[in-house]
């Protein structure tokens, strides 16, 4: 800064520097949210974290091959030590050989592979005992929504049927499923025979048979399961870490697809990676001034619980409220986790109302290739803010 006399004054010549903007950044309207951290961040432990603790293997392979955008990391790099929420989320016993694997299809949406989950101990902000899922054998692409009974199932599979034939072009001639009695009722039969679906079944008390899908909830569960204990977060917040997993899963390469991400398979085109955040992280949402007096605090401190179906925003749990909220106007701090995260009762924050009011969630809605996250999530005729 310089300045250059004038009589008796001193005239000041100032430059303003404006910090340049992410390209894939949500929207063109100014935010912090994407400074806080930056996307190329190379850090290995930090993809780890936001990557639903997937294998760091599978995250070398991504970042060599180009599979994402806006992310590199170095390929020789490693985790500095055991990680704590792989360590509490997915140890299992060792594996055994398994079978030599059938020729995938070469059609998306033909045929369908889908599973119900057993019932949780602990029903879900939304009111969910159950969650299904249902896996493109072409393209390994998943499809997620969040039961309050068994019997929701059906309404779920009619919409994903629907989806993919508006998606593709191409209509679903054969779906795989156990013999769980949420598959095997006369209600299904009949759904199956009005669209003209062959149904095959495992065997009784032989989930082997239905691998394909059984092994991918495994997968599922165990990155919610880290992601939820990373940081201890609650666990009636499981539906939110599994959406949280199979989103980051379908921008995932597996070994069924090679080294383009299922996303890439069903929507053609490149997924990017600079919106990505750590679970169970502490955010700031920004709280309009039409909510607030002048002397409020301006932002709302609340936990990052995952990513909007239906609008270019990030989600949050606010546990003052219990509540779930969306927003895109947000400060990240992926170094502070929910169990270091203790409001101080003496300084009471002004509560922020949702963008959308929330109600229990009952079934999913289908999403479409202009929407920003494209897992089934949210219920039919409800907000995009619901709990799940």
């Amino acid at each position: 800064m310089e300045g250059v006399q004038v009589g008796t004054l001193y005239k000041l010549s100032i430059k303003l520097v404006i910090p340049k903007r992410p390209d894939n950044a949500f929207s063109s309207t100014p935010s912090t949210a994407f400074t806080t951290t930056a996307a190329n961040n190379t850090d290995l432990t930090l993809w780890h974290n936001r990557m639903a603790h997937i294998n760091v293997q599978v995250i070398k392979t991504m970042s060599t091959h180009r599979s994402l955008q806006d992310f590199s990391v170095p390929f020789n790099s490693h985790l500095p030590s055991v990680c704590r929420g792989c360590a509490l989320g997915k140890q299992h016993k060792a594996t055994y050989s398994s079978s030599s694997q059938k020729e995938r299809s070469k059609i998306p949406g033909e045929p369908l592979h889908a599973n119900l989950c057993s019932k949780m101990s602990q029903p879900s902000l939304g009111g969910a005992r159950y969650f299904i899922l249902i896996k493109d054998d072409c393209t390994s692409y998943r499809f997620v929504a969040f039961l309050r009974t068994k019997a929701d199932a059906i309404r779920f599979f009619t919409k994903v049927i629907r989806s993919i034939a508006n998606i593709t072009g191409n209509r679903v001639k054969t779906i795989r499923t156990d013999r769980g009695k949420e598959f095997c009722n006369t209600t299904f039969d009949l759904f199956l025979e009005q669209e003209g679906i062959t149904r095959e079944t495992s065997i009784a008390y032989t989930p082997q048979q239905n691998g394909y899908v059984e092994r991918d909830n495994r997968t599922i569960c165990e990155a919610a399961r880290s992601m939820l204990h990373l940081h201890d977060v609650p666990l009636k917040l499981w539906a939110e870490s599994i959406h949280t997993a199979v989103y980051i899963l379908n921008r995932t390469v597996n070994t069924q697809v090679g080294l383009t991400t299922p996303y890439e398979l069903w929507f053609h085109k490149k997924p990017s990676v600079s919106h990505y955040r750590t679970f169970g992280t502490l955010a700031y949402v920004f709280i309009d001034k039409s909510l607030r007096t002048k002397f409020q605090p301006k932002g709302l401190s609340v936990i990052f619980v995952g990513y909007s179906d239906t609008s270019k925003g990030w989600r949050f749990w606010n546990p003052r409220t219990d509540t779930v909220l969306e927003s895109f106007d947000v400060l990240f701090d992926e170094k502070t986790g929910y169990s270091s995260m203790l409001p101080s009762p003496s300084v009471p924050q002004p509560e922020v109302p949702p963008i959308f009011p929330i109600s229990p969630h009952t079934s999913p809605p289908i999403p479409t290739p202009e929407l920003s996250s494209l897992s089934i999530l949210d219920s039919v005729g409800v907000t995009p803010s619901d709990d799940y």
